[in-house]
């Protein structure tokens, strides 16, 4: 447990030096241009500002992907980390949980100026920061899972594909939550989705990419 902590803090600090908010900065980048994408008017941008913030946050994970682990593959730390006593899929737990606290949490918490700003009601504020909360973390463990399974084999770019399709029933239901709510229904399904999502990522991811990371280091001995 202290070994996965001390890995989140190095992780978090690296980040904070080596542009931290480069995620946050690319989510609000796109979130800024989507009323010109979507032409004028305020109603138009209402009902498409669900999907815009998802498709936003994701996009904004995807800036990470190389950091996760092809820096710590290159130094040779990433060896260190799989030979210690802690068990490999803890790695990448807290790699996992590192990145949510670098990108997924900072843009939860600041999607309710962004829902304002694109002319989502205030009373569908709830579902959207919450859906985003469970949201992201299933992201940042698809991103860790997908990482793994590109290291050495094309690196941030194949993730990039890879991570799409992984990640498209959680931008899904996300957005659905706050169109739920947009339209005065319950919002509960689709979040308890989302809780599900995170409880099978949690179990599945670990175990999978830390036997990728395994493969990847044999290829490059």
């Amino acid at each position: 447990m202290k070994a996965a902590l001390a890995l989140i803090r190095r992780d978090l600090l690296i980040a904070r030096r080596g542009g931290g908010l480069l995620p946050l900065a690319v989510f609000a980048a796109l979130l800024l241009v989507f009323p010109l994408a979507a032409g004028p008017g305020a109603a138009p941008l209402g009902r498409l500002a669900p999907g815009a913030i998802w498709a936003a946050a994701l996009a904004a994970h995807l800036v990470a992907l190389d950091a996760l682990f092809a820096a710590d593959a290159r130094d040779g730390s990433l060896a260190a980390m799989l030979a210690a006593k802690a068990p490999a899929g803890a790695v990448v737990l807290a790699k996992a949980v590192a990145l949510w606290l670098a990108a997924g949490l900072p843009i939860a918490l600041v999607s309710p100026l962004a829902a304002v700003a694109l002319g989502l009601p205030v009373p569908v504020l709830p579902a959207l920061v919450l859906s985003l909360l469970f949201g992201t973390a299933a992201i940042a463990l698809l991103s860790a899972l997908v990482a793994a399974l590109a290291l050495g084999r094309g690196g941030a770019a194949l993730a990039a594909v890879l991570v799409l399709p992984l990640a498209a029933p959680v931008l899904a239901f996300g957005a659905g939550a706050a169109e739920l709510a947009a339209r005065g229904q319950s919002w509960a399904a689709p979040l308890a989705v989302l809780a599900a999502l995170d409880a099978a990522c949690a179990l599945g991811v670990p175990p999978a990419a830390a036997a990728a990371l395994r493969a990847a280091l044999d290829r490059r001995s």
